[in-house]
């Protein structure tokens, strides 16, 4: 699941159109917020993790910090 942290000065949305540009290198255009859940590191950081649906994007997926990138459907075929 591609993701990183919110720069300084950056919003929620431009720090999720960066990261998937920078990791998947597609360009985000719709966007829902799922869910926020709070997490502790194992270095004992606390983090709030946001998750977002993306609905609508441009570009062609492809695995730029990743060695391997695969659809996976709640559907059954």
């Amino acid at each position: 699941m591609p993701g990183g942290h919110v720069e300084a000065g950056e919003t929620l949305i431009g720090a999720l159109k960066r990261e998937m540009r920078e990791e998947l290198g597609i360009r985000v255009e719709k966007t829902e917020p799922v869910h926020v859940r709070y997490h502790t590191g194992s270095n004992g950081e606390r983090q709030r993790i946001h998750y977002f649906h993306v609905m609508d994007w441009e570009g062609r997926i492809v695995s730029i910090e990743v060695a391997r990138v695969y659809w996976e459907s709640k559907t059954k075929s």
